[in-house]
C-alpha cells in the first residue's frame, strides 16, 4: 500500500490523497500482498460499521462480513463484487466489473473519462464515512493488522 496524492481537480472534493495499492487485489490475485488486501477489507469494515454515512443495503451486508486479516477470502471477493456491481448499476456499462481492485497509476485516479478506480472510489467514501480519523485511518479500531503500513504509507509522504 502506498499514499498517493490526488493531482487533478475532479469530483475529489476534500481528498487531497488517497492510499492507493502497490499490486491488484481479488479474482484472480489470491496472493497479493497482505497489506493491500488487508486495506480494502478494512474500507470495506470500516464503511460498514459508520454510522455518519452509512452504505446503501447491497453494500452494508456484504462488506460487514469481511475482516480485516490481510488474506483473500471469498468474503473480501463478495465485498470486491458487491462494490463493483453497485457501480455499474448506478452508472452503466463504463465501470468495470471484472472483480479486481487495480493500482491507479501515478497521478490518474480515473481509468476512462469519469470512471474512477475502484480504490480510489472506496477511499472517497471512506473519507466520508470516517471523518474523524481521516488521515489517520491508522487510528481506527478495525485497522488492526494493516495500521502499521497505513502508518508508514503516511509517513514516507510526511519525512519524505
Amino acid at each position: 500500500m502506498k499514499l498517493a496524492l490526488v493531482t487533478k481537480g475532479g469530483d475529489w472534493n476534500g481528498m487531497p490523497f488517497f492510499f492507493n495499492l502497490s499490486a491488484p487485489v481479488g479474482k484472480g490475485y489470491p496472493n497479493s500482498p497482505f497489506e493491500d488486501i488487508g486495506f480494502v477489507q478494512f474500507c470495506f469494515a470500516a464503511i460498514a460499521a459508520n454510522t455518519v454515512v452509512p452504505p446503501p443495503a447491497n453494500l452494508k451486508d456484504p462488506w460487514s462480513k469481511v475482516k480485516v486479516t490481510g488474506r483473500m477470502d471469498q468474503a473480501t471477493q463478495d465485498g470486491i463484487d458487491a462494490w463493483q456491481q453497485d457501480r455499474r448499476r448506478r452508472f452503466g456499462a463504463i465501470f468495470e466489473v471484472d472483480g479486481i481492485f487495480s493500482v491507479a497509476p501515478a497521478g490518474m485516479t480515473d481509468y476512462a473519462k469519469h470512471t474512477p478506480y475502484s480504490i480510489v472510489g472506496v477511499n472517497y467514501i471512506l473519507l466520508l464515512a470516517t471523518p474523524p480519523i481521516r488521515p489517520r485511518p491508522d487510528m481506527d479500531s478495525l485497522a488492526g493488522l494493516v495500521a502499521e503500513s497505513t502508518r508508514k504509507a503516511i509517513s514516507s509522504k510526511i519525512t519524505g
